[in-house]
């Protein structure tokens, strides 16, 4: 054989090694389909992100052109970090959750939100900020890879409405 064929073939294994690297973990976190379960699993990632006062990872769950309540997300990053500096104890949760798919890129959740203030012992409430039915849209988007040689799916909230704001605030909140 002669060395061009060689380095040749070396090339193409090279390239091909490199997709393949490139493309394996890609894909594992594709999601094209969304169930119920996913629904609620995305739920509690958020409320234990909210808990603990993490706005960027509560914000990543979402698109950056979601809407909740009717304003942005940039909107909110300020707006919860104003908020989280006021809670010593916050917890959220989210009860009596229905699901609905009412199309192959839509997934809607209903669900009973609370965020609270709770005392040290984590049980006895001390002051309610939130507790009304919300509505989580969840829309899936798909992302060329590699140029367009295949396309990755992503599950994330792109609206969020609620009948009211907590109690107090004005938007927008200064």
């Amino acid at each position: 054989m002669r060395r061009t064929s060689i380095v040749v073939l070396v090339a193409c294994a090279v390239v091909t090694v490199s997709l393949v690297a490139h493309y394996v973990p890609i894909v594992r976190a594709s999601t094209p389909d969304f169930a119920e379960a996913d629904g609620r699993q995305l739920l509690d990632r958020l409320a234990a992100a909210l808990t603990a006062e993490r706005v960027d990872q509560s914000l990543r769950l979402a698109f950056d052109d979601a809407t909740v309540a009717g304003k942005q997300v940039d909107e909110l990053r300020d707006y919860l970090r104003r908020g989280f500096a006021h809670t010593r104890n916050l917890r959220v949760r989210f009860n009596n959750i229905t699901f609905a798919r009412p199309s192959a890129d839509l997934a809607t959740i209903n669900a009973d939100a609370e965020a609270v203030e709770v005392a040290g012992d984590g049980r006895t409430t001390t002051e309610v900020y939130y507790r009304q039915r919300v509505s989580v849209s969840v829309r899936r988007r798909s992302t060329p890879q590699l140029g367009g040689l295949f396309d990755t799916y992503t599950w994330k909230i792109a609206d969020v409405s609620g009948p009211r704001l907590p109690e107090g605030v004005y938007w927008p909140m200064r």
